[in-house]
């Protein structure tokens, strides 16, 4: 699934995600190379966020079973996930 950070200084193809616990900070981070993707002010406030980014992952895998073909990274426009904001 492709995303773009917070700070719009990542765009990457990610296959897994981790929220990280870091203080008075939570991080969502990609599980591969760890970087962080957004940061919130709570546990609560991350969850809700990956639960987002799996309830899109579901309809990008639904859209490909469908059409019968893998999305490309020319047709991701609509398809890049942004990192909301807090």
């Amino acid at each position: 699934m492709w995303v773009r950070s917070q700070n719009n200084k990542i765009l990457m193809d990610c296959d897994g995600f981790q929220v990280y616990n870091r203080g008075p900070r939570v991080d969502i981070c990609d599980m591969k190379y760890g970087h962080i993707l957004g940061s919130y002010e709570s546990e609560e406030n991350a969850m809700r966020v990956l639960d987002i980014i799996q309830n899109r992952c579901c309809r990008i895998r639904l859209l490909e079973v469908s059409s019968g073909y893998k999305i490309s990274l020319s047709e991701t426009k609509e398809f890049v996930f942004q990192m909301p904001e807090e």
